[in-house]
């Protein structure tokens, strides 16, 4: 695209304009799953109003598993009316397949001093 200002890798074959929205649809993902926590994030979409750089989009609700509730487009914008989220039903019923604080605690036991773990052996 002429005038882009974006940087591009052609050896790599890679556009910083797909790099930085496949990344957002990789990290929301992994940050609910990871701190096992909601994950509520907007981001723009369409043309930067100065610049013409395309913004990815795609704002979404991830629960803490790291599934996507709801995503916007990517492309367009839209407006998404989420209500009646079980925020605490949903954390009832991921408890046994996502509570990797008991599975640590199975596996783990802390040191004296408290901030240091080995594994339990027994």
């Amino acid at each position: 695209m002429a005038g882009r200002r974006g940087r591009d890798y052609p050896g790599m074959n890679l556009r910083t304009d797909h790099y930085y929205g496949e990344l957002w649809d990789y990290v929301m993902p992994a940050c609910s799953a990871t701190n096992q926590v909601w994950t509520i994030a907007c981001n723009a979409v369409g043309s930067h109003g100065v610049t013409g750089e395309p913004f990815w989009g795609g704002s979404g609700i991830w629960a803490p598993s790291g599934i996507c509730l709801i995503q916007a487009s990517r492309l367009n914008e839209e407006l998404v009316i989420v209500h009646n989220v079980d925020v605490k039903g949903a954390q009832e019923s991921e408890k046994d397949d996502f509570d990797y604080a008991f599975d640590f605690k199975q596996i783990y036991r802390p040191l004296e001093e408290g901030s240091t773990f080995t594994r339990n052996l027994s």
